[in-house]
């Protein structure tokens, strides 16, 4: 991934040169949200095929400052995706995914830099419910009912422009590490499959009770 490694170092570079003794203060609260498009690559333990997918995430935001630069965040997730697959399995042409995800991600976050702008370093993990819709077409159409659980490993770093003391622009760089266990049960089959890639979000915070 020699765009992750470059991303990391110039975020390195900027983090270690704008450091100063601007702080968000302990005690603030953070508000907000964001809105991510990911588009991914995914394979599957029983077969060679990778296949790509589509995913919108809306994400908002609710945290706390426990000491100054330092937040704990517990923030709601909603997805939806969707992928077709020439997925070539028990005579099965090809596989047609909807899903619709739900989620709880606990984050720890860590500011520095100038007064206005704030690079940081973030660590956090999600707990994941799919839902979803699975459509199989050989010489019929068949559709099935399905459910996942996740458990995600999620470091990344971040950029926060701040307007004033009391909002500011976020963009959140996300490395995702997903391991999935599926099982179908009207097909018989289950799987492993894992998820690794970039995810960028792009939103906005709320600082209330920074003064």
């Amino acid at each position: 991934m020699r765009l992750t490694k470059i991303v990391l170092l110039v975020f390195i570079y900027l983090a270690i040169n704008s450091i100063s003794n601007a702080q968000i203060k302990k005690g603030t609260f953070i508000t907000g949200g964001s809105l991510s498009l990911d588009y991914g690559n995914t394979s599957y333990s029983i077969s060679e095929d990778k296949f790509k997918v589509f995913k919108i995430d809306i994400v908002p935001v609710l945290g706390y400052f426990l000491l100054n630069n330092l937040s704990i965040e517990l923030d709601p997730e909603y997805s939806f995706s969707q992928t077709k697959t020439p997925f070539v399995y028990q005579d099965i042409d090809y596989l047609k995914d909807k899903y619709q995800t739900f989620g709880l991600s606990p984050k720890i976050t860590y500011y520095l830099g100038k007064k206005s702008f704030l690079p940081y370093f973030q660590f956090g993990s999600s707990f994941i419910k799919m839902v979803g819709t699975q459509e199989s077409f050989n010489a019929q159409l068949i559709t099935n009912h399905s459910s996942e659980n996740t458990l995600a490993l999620r470091p990344a770093v971040g950029f926060l422009y701040r307007l004033n003391d009391f909002i500011g622009l976020d963009m959140n760089i996300v490395y995702n590490l997903l391991n999935i266990h599926y099982k179908n049960d009207m097909f018989n089959t289950e799987y492993d499959f894992k998820r690794r890639g970039i995810q960028v979000y792009f939103g906005f915070k709320i600082f209330l009770g920074s003064k």
